[in-house]
């Protein structure tokens, strides 16, 4: 065989590994985000049912109020100062202001009052908590879906 002709073989079974290699590492990279983009959709999960806990707690201590939309949810960490003041608050109810925030870093959305339910259009919910998933945007499929309290299905890692 001549030199030339080996040198062709190479050139082209080394394209062949670099190609394979570029594949393998898109497909490691798209596997990784998956699964770390699936990780903030539970952490997400795990903080709104942390925050519903606390909520809960907020409603016994003070007497069947629920923060405003005005104080938010950061009434669950420090006392608010705007009116209605809560008489009987016995926070902190959550420990660490980051659990206000989704798995993106994006502060989970506080609705007071919430809205209606399409089995009883008539009645409101207390309130409702949204986080807008991977993309941030309303609506979305998949990792970007929306994590809603107020459908349980989007509740579920």
């Amino acid at each position: 065989m001549e030199p030339s002709a080996r040198a062709g073989l190479g050139t082209s079974s080394l394209f062949v590994v670099t190609a394979a290699a570029i594949a393998a590492a898109f497909v490691f990279y798209l596997y990784v985000e998956a699964r770390t983009a699936q990780s903030k959709r539970v952490l997400t999960i795990e903080r709104m049912a942390a925050i519903q806990d606390a909520l809960d707690k907020y409603l016994i201590d003070c007497g069947g109020a629920l923060p405003t939309q005005r104080q938010g949810l950061n009434a669950l960490i420090e006392r608010p100062a705007t009116r209605p003041v809560p008489r009987g608050w016995n926070g902190p109810y959550l420990d660490d202001p980051a659990k206000l925030r989704d798995g993106w870093g994006r502060s989970i959305k506080y609705f007071c009052p919430g809205g209606t339910s399409p089995d009883d259009p008539g009645r409101r919910r207390p309130y409702d908590l949204a986080s807008f998933g991977r993309d941030g945007q309303e609506g979305g499929k998949g990792l970007d879906r929306d994590i809603l309290s107020w459908e349980r299905a989007t509740m579920v890692p």
